[in-house]
């Protein structure tokens, strides 16, 4: 899916205060500290890349205690207690959040959660710096998350050899085909791509209802697709023209739920629905009453207690170099 302007606005915003912060920090523990920590007392690397390699479906389970689009989503939040009830339940690896600020996170997270699982445990931050890196595995974690968006080239490719160079294979998370080929070039040697149609729930309950009133495209000419990948074998065909081999692709339903009201959830959706927009602006002022009751009783229908069960149609495809 494409990132939309509110999403580039708050990503931009969480990276420039991670700058800052690593720029008081790296005063505090400089680098070489972080390298004779590793050297000392880091232990082994767990194999990422291996556990997600396994011939099954692997999840990467995320413990998150809040986001900037949600608030605190878990009031109660014990990493090793949810750590081992994520392992027992499957869980191929973990992602633990460790962005203060905005998530609510730490690298104490990430140590509790290592603590008391044996599968790899990535951190999940905005890293645009070696430093981090170093603090990671310092800290005990096996991977890291790299985000093309925020990344030029030469950094990118610079933060990915350096986490191989620590035992590290590190998660690259593309937004576009445009970030897909750099990660490429810069030797992702595992893909794993996920893309959603329009003909499911979250969408026919929202901005179906609004296509049914105004007609017309359904995304603005010329903008961005983001369903364009979402047909039966599009994405493996993406893999194989990339060089990928061992290429699978299927189409799973999944549970997807959304804590919220319809009303809330309705108006996260036209923040940032921007593919959406031009058929947003076409609709009359006169017929915004009638949309807004459809969509709050369409969404109605997947209301489970104080969630919205949706569940979610994905196209998942994998390759390997």
């Amino acid at each position: 899916m494409e990132i939309g302007s509110r999403e580039k606005t708050i990503l931009h915003r969480i990276v420039d205060a991670r700058r800052a912060s690593i720029a008081h920090r790296k005063r505090v523990l400089p680098q070489v500290a972080l390298k004779i920590a590793v050297e000392k007392k880091a232990p082994p690397a767990r194999d990422f890349s291996a556990s997600l390699s396994r011939n099954r479906i692997n999840i990467i389970a995320e413990l998150k205690k809040a986001s900037p689009s949600l608030g605190v989503i878990r009031v109660e939040y014990a990493p090793a207690v949810l750590a081992d009830e994520l392992e027992q339940a499957g869980a191929a690896a973990l992602s633990v959040l460790t962005e203060e600020d905005f998530f609510s996170g730490s690298l104490a997270d990430l140590k509790e959660a290592r603590r008391v699982v044996q599968i790899p445990v990535l951190r999940k931050d905005f890293i645009v710096d070696p430093w981090q890196v170093w603090e990671a595995r310092a800290a005990g974690a096996d991977s890291f998350l790299l985000i093309a968006a925020v990344l030029d080239d030469q950094p990118m490719n610079e933060l990915i050899e350096l986490g191989r160079s620590l035992g590290m294979e590190p998660l690259v998370e593309v937004h576009s085909a445009e970030e897909l080929d750099r990660v490429l070039r810069a030797g992702a040697r595992a893909c794993f791509l996920a893309w959603g149609p329009f003909d499911q729930p979250y969408w026919r309950s929202m901005m179906g209802v609004v296509h049914g009133h105004v007609g017309g495209p359904l995304l603005q000419p010329g903008g961005p697709d983001p369903f364009r990948f979402a047909q039966p074998g599009s994405l493996s065909e993406l893999l194989r023209k990339a060089g990928f081999c061992e290429v699978h692709e299927e189409t799973k339903t999944l549970p997807w739920t959304w804590p919220g009201t319809p009303e809330e959830v309705w108006e996260q959706a036209q923040a940032v629905s921007v593919p959406f927009r031009a058929m947003l602006d076409r609709v009359p002022e006169s017929l915004w009453p009638q949309i807004h009751e459809e969509v709050h009783a369409a969404i109605g229908e997947y209301v489970q207690g104080e969630n919205i069960a949706f569940g979610a149609s994905v196209v998942l495809a994998s390759g390997r170099k």
